[in-house]
């Protein structure tokens, strides 16, 4: 059992005054016995195990089992005020005085909770020294409190109070000190909460500034695709009054080979202004759709930026076969365009690099990995990799493995995973199958 500092410190202080007044009149006892020419009477006897058992109380101070040894000194004045009220009778003085003496020192050395039981203990006994007096077992001896004093009375008297006011005005210090704990305490609560508020306010400030930079950049995207789909109805018009002329000019020369692959080209061109018009006006089209053609496809439009930046692009589809899903096309083509577009930024400054891309079926999952060679992610980022505005680019708004997460789990109902290589990046991608009631 653990009890505060200052009663420690009292339980140590009452402990060693008390071993020094037994010392003292043990001493006493022993010169006053040998002038009289009885140096072992009972008086020495007594006195010898009251010092032998305060000395075993110091013992056990020393273990640090501070709560047992105050109560073995509480426990050693309530016996000692039990003897004087049983000798000399409940009306002494000195005994009651002792009683007194017993529950102050209960309170300083073992707390306010141990004095209802040190009150009862001594009420027990008051009543059993009273019934032994009243059964005549024990004759209360008053002559011994009743004679004339002398130095030795005045002697013990002063030590009484000595200790009394010792404990007393070790007890207002340790108040004194409590309450000085408690004001240094408060303090440096008041200073953490002023410290906490300021925080607060920084962190608010923080916090109205990255909205203010993300409502920036919501406009920013707004005015983009304004822009953009004013850009494709012009480039629409443009394409339209173009395949005229081409149509009346192929008339002219119907078996010209660059009038067919003009018009190839001008269809293409048409189909993916279609579709970015489509993304641009947020028109999803859920469809079941077959993922090679879609894959082919993506590559096939990529695959010129990678030359032109000397990056080498690999494809592996082992997956020749139909493979079905249910989402938008254009989805699985941006999140594809995502990854390649984000491993060519990470390939374009080092030599020799490469951009391998596997598709494979396992089961009814098809699998999509984006490997390369490149700088990699670094540790401190790989966490927090999918999380908006967190990019290793410095003009990068760091949204784009955010959105193909989000299209890929909220969309194709897939997962996408970043695996750690060796060197560079590798990213999987999981999509289900789409299994209809006739496929079961």
């Amino acid at each position: 059992m653990v009890t505060p500092h200052g009663t420690k410190k009292i339980t140590v202080v009452v402990l060693r005054g008390s071993i020094v007044v037994s010392v003292a009149l043990a001493s006493l006892v022993v010169v006053r016995g040998y002038f009289s020419g009885d140096i072992l009477n009972e008086s020495v006897l007594y006195c010898s195990c009251i010092v032998l058992y305060l000395f075993i109380a110091k013992s056990i101070v020393n273990r640090h089992h501070y709560v047992l040894a105050g109560w073995m000194v509480v426990a050693l004045y309530i016996f000692l005020a039990s003897v004087t009220l049983l000798i000399g009778g409940l009306s002494t003085p000195v005994g009651i005085l002792a009683v007194g003496f017993v529950i102050f020192l209960s309170r300083v050395m073992l707390g306010p909770k141990h004095i209802p039981w040190v009150v009862l203990t001594l009420a027990a006994l008051l009543l059993i020294i009273q019934h032994v007096h009243n059964s005549g077992y024990v004759h209360p001896n008053n002559e011994l409190f009743t004679r004339p004093s002398g130095y030795f009375e005045v002697l013990v008297y002063i030590t009484i109070l000595g200790i009394f006011a010792l404990i007393s005005w070790l007890s207002g210090k340790q108040t004194e000190y409590s309450l000085e704990r408690a004001r240094v305490a408060e303090e440096k609560v008041h200073i953490e909460k002023e410290s906490l508020i300021e925080k607060l306010e920084e962190q608010s400030v923080r916090l109205r500034e990255t909205q203010l930079q993300e409502m920036v950049s919501l406009y920013k995207f707004a005015a983009i695709g304004q822009r953009t789909i004013a850009t494709m109805h012009e480039l629409s018009n443009l394409l339209c009054v173009l395949s005229l002329d081409i149509d009346d000019f192929s008339q002219q020369h119907q078996r010209s080979k660059a009038i067919i692959n003009t018009k190839d080209g001008i269809a293409h061109i048409n189909d993916l202004v279609r579709q970015a018009r489509r993304q641009l006006y947020n028109n999803r089209n859920v469809e079941v759709f077959n993922t090679i053609p879609v894959i082919e496809q993506t590559f096939k439009d990529i695959q010129p930026i990678y030359r032109l930046r000397g990056v080498e692009l690999q494809k592996q589809i082992l997956q020749r076969k139909s493979f079905r899903i249910i989402g938008d096309t254009l989805n699985l083509s941006q999140i594809l365009t995502i990854l390649l577009n984000n491993a060519l930024d990470a390939c374009t400054s080092i030599p020799n690099t490469k951009v391998i891309v596997i598709v494979q079926q396992e089961n009814d999952v098809l699998k999509i990995d984006v490997i390369d060679n490149g700088i990699g992610i670094p540790k401190a980022k790989k966490s927090s990799l999918f999380n908006p505005h967190q990019s290793s680019k410095p003009s990068g708004l760091g949204i784009g493995l955010y959105i193909t997460r989000h299209i890929i789990e909220n969309q194709l109902h897939g997962k996408i995973a970043f695996i750690p290589p060796a060197i560079g990046a590798h990213f999987s991608i999981e999509l289900p199958r789409y299994i209809n009631d006739k496929d079961r």
